[in-house]
């Protein structure tokens, strides 16, 4: 959920707005709605005791286990104001993501994804670290563009999925390697639909990788 070039203000007991990045959550909404509904996002085990909340999936363990948790902004500016919780505590998202369902589970949704490698499961011992790293990002401008980036690869390596030390697999049959065109393609993605204009163009030249 990569943030986006907005802020959204919620207000507290003593007077003050606090702004938060909002992030992009998929290209869905609801129809009919010009401006999307906002959800906020909290992985703190504080706030989940308190039932802040509700957990956004199913957890075999409980719902305190579930790591993730949707709340409104009412609930996010009551635990600020309690002092329970800090504005880094939650994440505001706006839009969401549908996935195609099949007849075979294993054919449709997330899991689909999952079974390809397309989406990997973070390790529940890493969500923490994950989300402290994935806090730490501020709403996108062109200032902030590499600092957010850098900082989306940091939270890739705090998931556990750090590959520096295996041999890279190259794209065909040139010297780029697959790492390095999908952090690019992020980039320019990010560019073009959260940023509104690729400002990167011709700084990543890889002719000179190809045969």
């Amino acid at each position: 959920n990569h943030p986006m070039t907005k802020t959204y203000p919620i207000p507290l007991a003593n007077g003050d707005d606090l702004e938060f990045p909002v992030r992009y959550g998929g290209s869905f909404g609801i129809p009919g709605i010009i401006d999307q509904p906002i959800i906020f996002l909290h992985s703190k085990p504080e706030l989940r005791d308190a039932k802040v909340g509700e957990p956004v999936g199913k957890s075999t363990k409980g719902i305190e286990e579930c790591m993730i948790w949707i709340c409104s902004e009412q609930q996010v500016a009551k635990a600020i104001d309690a002092g329970r919780a800090s504005s880094s505590d939650f994440m505001c998202v706006q839009g969401f993501q549908i996935w195609p369902k099949e007849d075979i589970p294993s054919n449709s949704g997330i899991l689909a994804q999952l079974v390809t490698g397309d989406l990997e499961v973070v390790d529940e011992t890493l969500v923490e670290e994950v989300w402290k790293v994935l806090s730490s990002q501020s709403k996108l401008t062109l200032d902030t563009l590499e600092k957010n980036f850098q900082t989306s690869l940091l939270a890739w390596s705090a998931g556990g999925k750090d590959d520096s030390n295996s041999s890279p697999p190259f794209v065909y049959d040139s010297t780029v390697t697959t790492s390095q065109l999908a952090d690019d393609s992020l980039r320019y993605w990010t560019e073009a639909f959260l940023l509104g204009g690729v400002v990167s163009a011709g700084k990543y030249d890889y002719s000179s990788g190809f045969d």
